[in-house]
């Protein structure tokens, strides 16, 4: 157990560390395995520092160094606090890259429907009974172990049966991703939860020119001439201009061959008529 100095002495320490980053962070590595963030840490350590202690401590670290806000984002999971020099969005794509595909266990919830294909698999021979158990359609072809049906195992939402998650884990069926949860960072008195994390580049783009492109039709439909589209509203005045001329045989110069391929067109017809007659 900490004595009082040694608490005081941590929180700060933190509060020394957090004077150094302009980007502060929360992170949920409840249900992140050891090996997983240790690769992210060792991986990142140039750019995002990874400080994993005790809640309180943390708690009050942020509170003195007037990052109260970031307190609201920190739940009774595991977290750690994660310190860095770069942009939220930037952290976040360094961060998100980190993630591993994990066997079930007994009794959780399927997250997807969970599904076998018709394929070869690799196990003993003797787990050949214990597969087929499961109601999964496997025979030995050739002494090799062959899935002939698809089949849906478990139903997203349903619960995995102890029988059923070792079955799945024999056959190498991981349904589960484990990935670090960045909860908030907080930039320039900027706190950046989730889905303002989830925003980046090439997203915004996107949405900037979908908006740009439905204003750009409405504008044209309800007749309100901007910079950016004047051009169509001077092309569409050309042609009914030019229409109208053709339609009133009017005689001007852009008009003229218009008028000349009317008038070939017409004797065309003529002609055609007095051959028949």
């Amino acid at each position: 157990m900490l004595t009082k100095d040694e608490k005081i002495k941590i929180v700060n320490e933190l509060k020394d560390e957090i004077k150094k980053y302009k980007s502060i962070g929360i992170i949920n590595v409840s249900k992140v395995p050891d090996n997983l963030l240790q690769k992210m840490r060792n991986e990142l350590r140039n750019d995002v520092k990874v400080i994993i202690t005790r809640k309180n401590l943390i708690i009050r670290a942020l509170k003195e160094s007037g990052l109260e806000g970031l307190v609201n984002y920190i739940t009774n999971e595991n977290f750690a606090l994660i310190l860095s020099n770069k942009e939220p969005a930037e952290i976040n794509a360094l961060i998100s890259r980190y993630e591993k595909k994990l066997p079930p266990k007994p009794k959780s919830i399927a997250p997807e429907d969970i599904v076998v294909e018709p394929i070869e698999v690799n196990i003993p021979p003797q787990s050949v009974s214990e597969v087929k158990a499961a109601g999964i359609d496997i025979q030995i072809q050739k002494g090799k172990a062959k899935i002939m049906k698809r089949k849906v195992l478990v139903e997203k939402g349903s619960k995995i049966s102890s029988r059923m998650a070792k079955v799945l884990t024999l056959l190498g069926i991981t349904p589960f991703t484990a990935k670090i949860d960045i909860l908030a960072i907080e930039n320039s008195n900027l706190i950046f939860n989730k889905e303002a994390l989830k925003i980046n580049k090439e997203l915004l783009i996107n949405e900037i020119t979908r908006a740009f492109k439905e204003s750009y039709l409405l504008s044209v439909e309800a007749n309100i001439i901007t910079s950016y589209n004047i051009k169509e509203f001077i092309n569409r005045a050309y042609r009914n201009a030019l229409t109208l001329g053709i339609e009133r045989n009017i005689y001007e110069k852009e008009i003229m061959p218009y008028l000349v391929t009317k008038v070939l067109n017409i004797v065309n017809s003529l002609n055609n008529m007095i051959k028949k007659e």
